[in-house]
């Protein structure tokens, strides 16, 4: 008889513990700033590095969680950000000397759209893996215009066969 008093009480109070403890878990939201402090206290680099630990506007909306896909207003509001983030050269030239451009592009670091889409490939392709060269300082203006000379101008060793 006992046995069965064991079995029924354990029946009955273990899925109140289990409703309990997953009830007083935060919300994704508060997982997320949890998850994203534990990573700044733990993140050691130089003071330009660690300014990568936080996300623009565009990040934000792009680092979902899990398999969640972007609604047609999350990738509006990203291209919008995106686009508006260019900067031109001031000399308003948007191809500059492949030459230069060459050599910008193995140090790692044509047209309007050509120059657009290394400046912030957002602006065309939200939340892509490319990275946006200009619009995070990797490479000035004055800089993208030499790789959009490397990836454009015939006489670049890119575009000779």
């Amino acid at each position: 008889m006992r046995k069965k008093t064991g079995l029924a009480w354990s029946a009955a109070v273990v899925p109140v513990l289990i409703v309990a403890g997953c009830a007083s878990l935060p919300d994704a939201a508060t997982t997320r700033q949890i998850a994203e402090n534990m990573v700044k206290v733990s993140f050691s680099a130089t003071p330009e590095h660690a300014k990568r630990l936080v996300q623009d506007e565009s990040q934000q909306i792009c680092s979902k969680i899990g398999d969640a896909r972007l609604t047609p207003g999350e990738a509006d509001e990203v291209l919008k950000l995106a686009r508006a983030s260019i900067k031109y050269p001031q000399s308003g030239k948007l191809v500059g000397d492949w030459k230069v451009g060459a050599r910008l592009a193995y140090n790692g670091s044509g047209s309007r759209i050509t120059y657009e889409k290394l400046y912030n490939a957002w602006a065309y392709f939200p939340c892509s893996n490319m990275p946006r060269l200009g619009h995070n300082g990797h490479l000035t203006p004055e800089q993208i215009t030499h790789v959009v000379a490397y990836l454009t101008d015939p006489a670049s060793p890119v575009n000779r066969k």
